[in-house]
């Protein structure tokens, strides 16, 4: 993906925030390759290692760790080229679909 100046926080650089949601949304779809999961975020964890550029290819890369019982373990990572912006970790915990849909 490339990111606009519409999310730019720092000079030429995205804002955190958006940094953050991107990873949220990332684990999000990832979430249902593990047997239809359907789970609520309970921590996310971003640790910003470089500026992330606006106007340049990214690459966010995430994968699940753990699954045990009802949580989820998750970590991703965003490179601009082949320097790493940032990267997250995140818990999951598994809901029934029903008491979300009230």
């Amino acid at each position: 993906m490339t990111i606009d100046r519409r999310y730019e926080g720092p000079p030429n650089t995205v804002h955190g925030g958006y940094v953050a949601g991107l990873f949220d949304e990332m684990f999000g779809g990832s979430l249902r390759f593990v047997d239809d999961f359907f789970g609520v975020t309970g921590r996310l964890t971003v640790r910003y290692r470089k500026p992330t550029p606006i106007g340049r290819p990214l690459r966010l890369t995430a994968w699940i760790d753990t699954v045990k019982g009802r949580r989820l373990e998750a970590r991703a990572e965003l490179h601009a080229g082949e320097t790493l912006c940032a990267d997250a970790a995140a818990l999951f915990i598994r809901v029934p679909v029903g008491s979300v849909a009230r």
